[in-house]
């Protein structure tokens, strides 16, 4: 007997309009985790349907590019700006190729009112400048957030950096960027400032930062420093009772760098730290600081999460079997730290050494350090596995509760783990990116 077979055809799932707009700005805020080109043109090309429902959604086409030197960019960013309706703009400006024409950039200025997010990447004074011209004489009143780039010669000042007229600026960026100060009425509601690629707002011959950033931005929270082009911290403070994030590059190999940085700094609110390009050696000295009679006053009373890490940008040279410059940890830095609950190691020379001897046998009890991620060096990764095994097995036969492992994956296949009944998590290698945030060039 022959089954029955049916000429119809199955009907086709049509997705809401909303549904297909909350798909579209899920895979372009994913595309941006991974610094990738985010678009909504493609999407649209899937079928009438989703064409209509992108075309129609005007908070997917708020994100605007427009280089000056790439063919189609200016048409492109005129769709944008058609198809965003009234919303909020974020607008990427480009001119690392040469000087920008003003008249390239006219169309923006009947939405100029609309940003509320601004990028100015610029190779010279005048592209930059032309940049600028469409602003000249417009009030930004939804401006919150703008970012500085140069990508020409260091030395040459920018002077009209902060020539825009925007009274609601709370976030600010620069790189590789010289400039004499910020104006006041640009410091007065500042939250976030980051200097980065030898940045400076002070003198060019001082190399300084701000000497009080109490007094001169009170309502920020969010400091990212470069020492790239800073000559020590002699004299030099940063001083703020409202820091809440704090973020610094030390390139420096020296065994002094990191520690010299920290010891003048009088952050009580500061709860997260991230030290980028730190070592294992300065990391003993400075867990050490209150054995030494210059930084036994060093202590960042309501810090919870400390990152330590270093990248293959600048790599590492210290031999891990040469303990000349790595001191002895005494005791777990409860003196300096004493709220810390999160500890991170990523990238640092004398892991293994760090972890035995704050956590491990003849160690000191830390008892809020709830989390510890661990990604250690390539070549280190089998002293590394000793010392938390050993870790676990101290803790366990000391009756202490053990802090939560996140480590590498190839730290984390080891079989230890299930055999122990120990648990452990994979970190996602995006956080790496999101704890270093670096530009893109360079």
């Amino acid at each position: 007997m022959e089954r029955a077979t049916s000429n119809h055809t199955p009907p086709i799932l049509r997705l809401p309009n909303e549904l297909i707009a909350e798909i579209a700005a899920a895979g372009l805020n994913e595309a941006a985790r991974h610094h990738q080109v985010e678009s909504p043109i493609p999407l649209s090309h899937v079928c009438q349907h989703f064409r209509r429902a992108i075309l129609g959604t005007s908070a997917l086409w708020t994100k605007i590019t427009l280089d000056v030197y790439r063919n189609g960019s200016v048409n492109i960013s005129r769709l944008y700006l058609e198809r965003s309706a009234t919303r909020e703009l974020r607008v990427s400006l480009k001119a690392v190729f040469g000087d920008a024409e003003a008249s390239s950039l006219l169309h923006l200025i009947p939405h100029i009112k609309r940003i509320s997010w601004l990028s100015i990447a610029y190779l010279s004074p005048e592209a930059l400048s032309g940049m600028l011209a469409p602003f000249e004489g417009v009030a930004l009143p939804r401006l919150q957030h703008i970012e500085f780039d140069n990508y020409g010669d260091l030395d040459d000042r920018s002077t009209n950096l902060f020539s825009l007229d925007c009274p609601g600026i709370s976030s600010l960026i620069l790189s590789s960027c010289l400039h004499s100060g910020l104006p006041p009425h640009w410091l007065n509601n500042l939250t976030c400032l980051e200097l980065k690629e030898g940045s400076s707002l002070v003198d060019e011959d001082e190399w300084d930062i701000f000497l009080d950033i109490q007094t001169q931005a009170p309502c920020l929270t969010h400091l990212h420093f470069d020492f790239n082009w800073s000559y020590g911290m002699d004299n030099r403070r940063i001083s703020s009772k409202s820091l809440t994030h704090m973020h610094l590059l030390f390139p420096d190999e020296s065994h002094e760098g990191v520690l010299d940085g920290l010891a003048s700094c009088d952050t009580p609110a500061l709860i997260h730290l991230t030290l980028h390009e730190s070592h294992g050696d300065q990391i003993s000295l400075l867990f050490n600081a209150p054995n030494h009679p210059e930084t036994a006053q060093l202590v960042f009373p309501a810090l919870s999460t400390l990152v330590f890490i270093s990248v293959e940008r600048y790599g590492c040279n210290k031999d891990p079997t040469d303990t000349e410059n790595f001191e002895a940890i005494a005791a777990p830095p409860l003196l300096i730290f004493p709220s810390l609950s999160s500890l991170t190691l990523i990238g640092q020379c004398f892991t293994a050494r760090i972890l035995s001897e704050t956590l491990g046998p003849e160690s000191a009890p830390w008892p809020l350090l709830r989390t510890v991620t661990v990604r250690p060096l390539e070549g280190d990764v089998d002293e590394v596995y000793a010392a938390l095994q050993e870790v676990v097995q101290w803790k366990r036969k000391r009756q202490e509760p053990l802090p939560a492992f996140r480590l590498s994956q190839n730290l984390f296949a080891r079989g230890y783990w299930q055999e122990a009944g120990v648990d452990v998590e994979l970190p996602d290698d995006r956080e790496v990116l999101d704890l270093l945030a670096l530009p893109a060039k360079h």
